[in-house]
């Protein structure tokens, strides 16, 4: 019978166990790394701004709105959504004040929605964006 040098075989089992478990984990990681950077680069989705706002019928606007100062630039091209319906707006006027701007917009809401004092959210809708430049626009202002 042939001698068997018992460590010598638990020694190349070590050897050639081993190194293959930490290749199969490190390609697992690898693909779930590259598949995260496909998605946050491929995914396309609406950001949008949420204002809490009140009715106030006045002859030159009907919506006061109260908006932080980070997510002041409303542009023209965003869209407007009270209640689940899309709505063409104008900004008439804006107040400045220490934390927050106060927007005067005129726009054509249901007539349920006209009763003074009422309060409703406004979404306004921004362009798509990804996950890619979300996280890189955090990380620049950081």
């Amino acid at each position: 019978m042939d001698k068997i040098d018992v460590f010598k075989n638990s020694k190349m089992k070590i050897m050639y166990s081993s190194p293959s478990r930490i290749i199969s984990w490190i390609t697992i990681v690898l693909v779930i790394i590259v598949s995260f950077f496909i998605i946050s680069i491929s995914y396309r989705y609406n950001t949008y701004i949420e204002v809490i706002s009140y009715v106030n019928i006045n002859e030159k606007y009907n919506i006061r709105g109260i908006i932080e100062k980070k997510d002041m630039p409303i542009k023209k091209n965003y869209k407007l959504y009270i209640e689940g319906k899309r709505y063409e707006y104008e900004i008439v006027d804006i107040k400045e004040y220490d934390n927050y701007y106060e927007l005067f917009i005129k726009c054509k809401v249901d007539k349920n929605l006209l009763i003074n004092n009422n309060l409703v959210t406004l979404n306004f809708i921004k362009n798509k964006t990804t996950l890619m430049n979300e996280i890189i626009k955090k990380l620049r202002k950081e």
